[in-house]
């Protein structure tokens, strides 16, 4: 199992509907406050094909838990295939960060 510190908390800006509802970067610091060593990376349409996959590339850090719309756990496209995905979908917390936005 991977350290705390090769490990990230990935928040999708959701086309807008997150990103301009809440302070990203506030939310970012505060959840790297709270624990020490955490990364969180902000990124946008994770429900895009390889979008997550490539920014978890580009990090080098496993996702530990995504938050992004509701839409996102059926959008996965790693779900439908978990043998050939590069993250295995089986470990990843998903969050519904849309909950309660307008």
């Amino acid at each position: 199992m991977a350290e705390l510190s090769e490990k990230a908390v990935y928040l999708c800006g959701c086309r807008g509907k997150v990103s301009q509802a809440l302070p990203m970067d506030a939310v970012c610091r505060f959840l790297e406050a709270r624990q020490p060593g955490l990364r969180v990376i902000v990124g946008d349409n994770f429900c895009e094909p390889r979008t997550l996959s490539a920014l978890v590339a580009q990090h080098g850090l496993e996702p530990l838990v995504v938050g992004a719309c509701s839409q996102l756990k059926t959008k996965l496209h790693f779900w439908e295939e978990p043998d050939r995905a590069d993250i295995d979908p089986y470990s990843i917390g998903t969050v519904d960060v849309t909950r309660g936005l307008p």
